[in-house]
């Protein structure tokens, strides 16, 4: 899927789910089983771009993450490496789901704050969350000010397995301009840290005085108690959560769905 964002951002959030089905291959030439990372560069889950060709260096590209061989990822572009991200954050078993936000070059802060971040979320590997400030990420290299274009998936790379490389993408979400970091979010621990399933649900009103949000149709999981988060536009949020009235359970992700 190729996607406009609407014209050039300075800021984007985007978050999705993603998984390898049981049985599935992970793309690249040289997998020959399940449960295997290939040896070579062979996926990159989504690319943020400043241009629609940004991928040919005609432009500034930035993938979040891009698999880059025998089991390393890294948030990376044709344009520079930004941070490695290693792959215990990974999960052959269960559903991630992977949260980006990222600001453009000419509204970095001057401080080491944060500026974005890569997050992932799994039953099997809980919360991680990497944070880029300006001197983990941006010295020497440049970022550019606005992007454009997004492609989920960004690529794949294509072998001797094509037939049994089924990665499959849900639940996207994407919010674009300043403050997109603003979001609502409901998880399954009463801290932000120790969540398992965490989920945005849909904002049909935000003022001062009241937030009007739904259950998602479409979700990960379930808990018997569900607690609520909220971030502001500086991506400041609630670090005890706010726990539901009632009992709510989200819907288990469809299983025959895939992203062409």
């Amino acid at each position: 899927m190729t996607a406009s964002l609407g014209g050039d951002q300075t800021e984007v959030f985007y978050s999705f789910w993603v998984r390898i089905p049981d049985g599935g291959f992970f793309p690249g030439r040289d997998v020959t089983g399940p449960k295997m990372f290939s040896s070579d560069s062979s996926w990159k889950f989504t690319w943020l771009m400043d241009g629609s060709d940004a991928y040919n260096s005609d432009g500034f590209d930035m993938c979040f993450p891009t698999h880059t061989g025998r089991g390393s990822f890294q948030v990376a572009g044709n344009d520079y490496n930004f941070l490695s991200l290693g792959n215990d954050w990974w999960s052959w078993n269960s559903w991630m789901r992977v949260s980006v936000w990222v600001r453009g070059g000419s509204s970095l802060p001057t401080s080491s704050s944060s500026t974005g971040f890569f997050q992932t979320v799994s039953q099997e590997k809980g919360l991680d969350t990497k944070e880029f400030g300006v001197e983990k990420i941006f010295q020497g290299g440049g970022i550019s000010s606005k992007f454009s274009v997004i492609n989920i998936p960004g690529w794949i790379r294509t072998g001797i397995t094509d037939s049994r490389i089924k990665p499959v993408h849900d639940d996207i979400y994407i919010a674009t301009g300043k403050g997109a970091v603003a979001r609502v979010e409901v998880a399954d621990a009463a801290t932000y840290a120790q969540a398992k399933t965490i989920s945005i649900l849909p904002v049909t009103s935000w003022s001062d005085g009241k937030i009007v949000a739904k259950v998602p149709q479409a979700g990960v999981g379930s808990a018997s108690t569900w607690y609520v988060y909220v971030t502001d536009a500086e991506g400041r949020m609630n670090s005890q959560g706010i726990p539901l009235n009632s009992k709510v359970t989200l819907p288990s992700p469809p299983t025959n769905v895939r992203v062409e």
